[in-house]
């Protein structure tokens, strides 16, 4: 049911909408403590960028939500 919510929302952007999807992790191991983040940018339905990268050890994640 989520999927298609989210395809009908997708599909009903006007093209000359930005949109840009973003997802962070964080995770421990025997070396300490490694943030990382991703990123896609889109505009309308075309991928316009990409990016990824690890943050300092200081770093902590959250979760928000931008409309």
């Amino acid at each position: 049911m989520a999927a298609a919510s989210f395809n009908d929302w997708w599909n009903a952007l006007p093209p000359n909408t930005v949109t840009i999807f973003s997802d962070g992790s964080e995770s421990y191991d025997d070396a300490g403590k490694h943030v990382g983040y991703g990123y896609a940018i889109y505009q309308g339905q075309a991928l316009v960028a990409t990016g990824k990268g690890a943050i300092n050890t200081r770093s902590r994640m959250s979760l928000t939500q931008k409309r």
